[in-house]
């Protein structure tokens, strides 16, 4: 066996590990970088060893990109990279997010590069006019800095009463809310100050709402469905903490493919 090769059945293993907790391993990874990094794993290692050290390796190397699976319906996506100035960039379509009162964006480090600091940007922005919400998935990261009085959102539909609001409780867990204010969904916390991701999808009737935190499984619950076109993706000063790297598909993630852009906590972003 090859130092620089991997066997049909490596790569089986590969397939096999990444849907485990070393997510940053595939084939397509294997195909892009192995060149590069067995040359320093003896050739005739097991392959079960030889696949977990290269799965460190990768993952040590830091966050992945979005396959093709994850570009598959991606309708809008903030980077969030801009160190200053009114407006950030929609690296997918072509709205992008702009203040409603001028006030200022606070540019902070975010997930990956740069991010915004929710609680000095105390304008409101708004993102992704005309896109239905049903069906829809928004996915984001978020570094919350306090547990808040009162649920406070960081990212919520347009303010029609049955659309959705992401918000922290008090309690660190983060819910799903509608703009009346009943809750839908109660998922895990999100730790603070530590980068968390949060999904949120619903099916394209829009009765179906469901939610993940960090990779964790799916929680859903019924819900009336959502009326808006829009969503007002940071709610001002209202937001308790740090916002970064928000992607809008016309259609509903899957639970594997939450996990792909969990990607062991390190993340696959847009490149």
């Amino acid at each position: 066996m090859s130092g620089l090769m991997f066997s049909a059945v490596e790569i089986v293993l590969l397939c096999a590990i990444r849907d485990g907790t070393l997510l940053a391993c595939d084939s397509q990874t294997l195909i892009t970088q192995a060149s590069c990094i067995l040359g320093c794993i003896p050739p005739n290692m097991m392959p079960a060893v030889k696949i977990a050290i290269l799965c460190q390796i990768l993952n040590a190397s830091g966050a992945g990109v979005f396959t093709a699976e994850l570009l598959s319906g991606l309708v809008h996506y903030w980077k969030l990279e801009e160190a200053s100035g009114s407006s950030r960039i929609d690296s997918i379509g072509s709205t992008n997010l702009a203040e409603i009162i001028s006030n200022g964006v606070k540019t902070t480090v975010g997930k990956r590069g740069n991010g915004v600091n929710g609680s000095l940007s105390t304008s409101v922005l708004f993102g992704a006019s005309g896109v239905s919400l049903s069906p829809l998935t928004i996915a984001c990261w978020i570094n919350p800095l306090i547990l808040p009085a009162s649920n406070k959102s960081f990212c919520e539909g347009f303010g029609v009463s049955t659309d959705p609001v992401i918000a922290l409780a008090p309690s660190g867990q983060i819910v799903v809310l509608d703009h009346a204010l009943a809750t839908i969904l109660t998922l895990p916390s999100a730790p603070l100050l530590t980068w968390s991701l949060v999904v949120l999808t619903i099916n394209g009737a829009g009765t179906t709402w469901k939610g993940s935190v960090n990779n964790s499984i799916f929680i859903s619950n019924s819900a009336a469905a959502p009326s808006g076109t829009a969503f007002i993706v940071l709610d001002g000063s209202a937001t308790p903490g740090y916002i970064d790297e928000i992607g809008i598909w016309n259609r509903e993630l899957s639970q594997s493919e939450v996990s792909s852009l969990w990607n062991g906590g390190t993340g696959r972003f847009l490149s």
